[in-house]
């Protein structure tokens, strides 16, 4: 797995850092990554909310009503680099 997470932020805090130097325990953490279990093997994986939404006739009324569910979406490829996060675990 590629080491993105870890990169960026670490140029994250740097660039914090720059901005607030005056402040002490400069610290970054990109969120957006769960643990995934797949068959024995656990790793760090990007995910991204999503929300789905649409316009639906009332039945009684005809007027219309927004109905939204919410998601998640992981990622096969780093969405930084584009490494195949799975070429391991595939092989």
């Amino acid at each position: 797995m590629c080491n993105c997470k870890t990169e960026i932020e670490a140029q994250l805090v740097e660039h914090f850092k720059a901005k607030h130097p005056e402040a002490d325990g400069h610290q970054a953490t990109l969120e957006g990554y769960g643990l995934t279990v797949i068959g024995n093997t656990m790793t760090l994986q990007p995910y991204m909310p999503i929300k789905y939404g649409a316009g639906h006739a009332n039945k009684k009324t005809g007027l219309e009503r927004w109905k939204t569910e919410k998601g998640s979406m992981s990622f096969r490829f780093c969405p930084f680099c584009g490494e195949n996060l799975h070429a391991k675990r595939d092989a």
